[in-house]
């Protein structure tokens, strides 16, 4: 019943704690009219993405290279080294909660001057030892006991921004492999136009070569010629352009997967494409918090800041530790073990904060900022990944109704190439004019493959959005 009292007048004596104002959290971001504006041919419901997103997309070379650069890449090495640092740091904290015991053993010769205080003071000084020998053998205890739970808060704390390092991580492995298909499709797309121009270039040649002789015979002025010759000279500089871009991007890719320049990665040409519906989630706005690991690391940054903020406010209250020693000690190591060196002591110490200058109350104020402004983080990322996903549902399906309306463009275009083909097998048309239709038709291959790139890149883009797979099991 004393102590208690003794508890209770301490803890008044201490400095009050100040008031202090903490933002919330923002409720998730309503998705219905987005959902309910999509086109059922384009979209089903369905699931959330899986972690191996990448096998929809039906290319194996695919899936072997983002595997690969989990293993290798240096950016996601770097995370998951800070992930070690983060819980390591959250068992420092941990070990703080227990008592710490440590056995020391020191030795100390020390030779007295004649002119000191021991040999010049004491009486018969000259039966007083020159010198002496002290050995110290002792185990010392040390703990700081957590009545109002600042260990506690402090160890919550680390392991909360352990947690998020660990979303951080899976963010990363998400970024990495949605950086990696981005890539992976430029390169085949890049392929194929590649391909294209260099049928462009024949077709110029040739095209070049029939003017030149109806030039020689006549029938066609020599400006018809150079027009011919200049359009050829143009095709091979975007060939030699998509040669260079080609290179670079491979060179991109390897980057990404952790290898050199060099390397060859690419053992067959890519061939990914995207022929399902894609499946969006019922519960999309509520689900989403635990869907997207950047959001669920900003939420474990506020949980991080309260436990913070509890810390804080336990420097108000007075701060106990029990100290103890016990041991030897002697001035000979022959009766070192002996019963007559034993000593030993016990220091329990009371620390009260009264008066701080206003330290303590700017430390808990300053937590509470730092609170304020991880919600306020958390609440504007909510708000982006949830215009994210509108945005990216909005750009797949416009991206897929330019690749059906570009695909008809290029069935009109072959149609009008094999009827200008079949004109000219029975004399109607000339061969310039055959060659001039299979041009305008790889013109619009061309485009096509640019917006099939644009129509994987989609799909990609919202499943990063949709979280890439990931789910917070907490």
């Amino acid at each position: 019943m004393i102590w208690a009292w003794i508890l209770a007048l301490l803890v008044s004596g201490c400095a009050y704690i100040p008031d202090y104002d903490l933002a919330q959290k923002s409720d998730p971001v309503c998705l219905d009219d987005t959902l309910f504006s999509v086109d059922n041919t384009l979209f089903k419901e369905g699931g959330w993405p899986t972690c191996n997103w990448w096998e929809m997309f039906e290319d194996e070379q695919l899936g072997h290279l983002i595997l690969q650069s989990f293993a290798c890449s240096p950016t996601l090495q770097k995370a998951l080294a800070r992930l070690e640092q983060s819980c390591e740091l959250a068992l420092q904290k941990r070990a703080k909660l227990f008592p710490e015991i440590d056995l020391n053993y020191q030795e100390q010769w020390q030779h007295f001057s004649k002119n000191g205080f021991i040999r010049a003071i004491i009486p018969n000084a000259k039966r007083v030892p020159p010198g002496d020998n002290q050995i110290d053998l002792t185990a010392n205890f040390s703990w700081e006991i957590d009545f109002f739970g600042k260990n506690k808060n402090l160890f919550a704390a680390a392991l909360d921004l352990s947690c998020a390092q660990a979303a951080e991580v899976a963010q990363a492995k998400m970024l990495l492999s949605v950086a990696i298909a981005q890539t992976y499709f430029t390169i085949q797309t890049l392929i194929k136009q590649r391909e294209i121009l260099r049928e462009r270039v024949t077709i110029a040649q040739e095209f070049a070569l029939l003017q030149l002789q109806r030039e020689m015979i006549g029938v066609d002025f020599i400006s018809t010629v150079w027009d011919a010759e200049q359009n050829l000279k143009l095709l091979q500089e975007d060939l030699t352009t998509i040669d260079k871009d080609l290179m670079i991007v491979i060179h991109a890719l390897n980057v990404l997967i952790g290898v050199g320049p060099d390397e060859q990665l690419l053992e067959v040409w890519p061939s990914a494409n995207f022929r399902s519906v894609f499946s969006l989630p019922c519960n999309l706005a509520i689900d989403l918090l635990a869907r997207r690991p950047d959001v669920v690391a900003s939420g474990w940054r506020v949980e991080a800041a309260a436990k913070q903020i509890g810390a804080a406010k336990a420097d108000f209250y007075p701060r106990v530790n029990l100290m103890a020693f016990a041991g030897l000690e002697s001035l000979h190591f022959s009766n070192l073990f002996t019963l007559s060196s034993k000593m030993g002591g016990l220091e329990p110490a009371i620390y009260l904060p009264i008066f701080t200058a206003g330290r303590l109350k700017a430390s808990l104020r300053e937590k509470a900022a730092a609170f304020n402004e991880a919600v306020y983080d958390y609440n504007n990322l909510l708000l982006h990944a949830a215009t994210e996903v509108a945005n990216q549902i909005i750009s797949l399906k416009a991206t897929e109704e330019n690749l059906c309306k570009q695909k008809k463009v290029v069935e009109l275009a072959n149609k009008h190439y094999q009827l200008f083909q079949w004109r000219s097998e029975i004399g109607i048309e000339n061969e310039l004019t055959v060659l001039q239709q299979e041009d305008k038709l790889l013109v619009q291959v061309y485009q096509l493959a640019d917006l099939q790139q644009n129509h994987l890149l989609s799909v990609v883009n919202l499943l990063k959005a949709l979280g890439g797979g990931y789910r917070d099991y907490e």
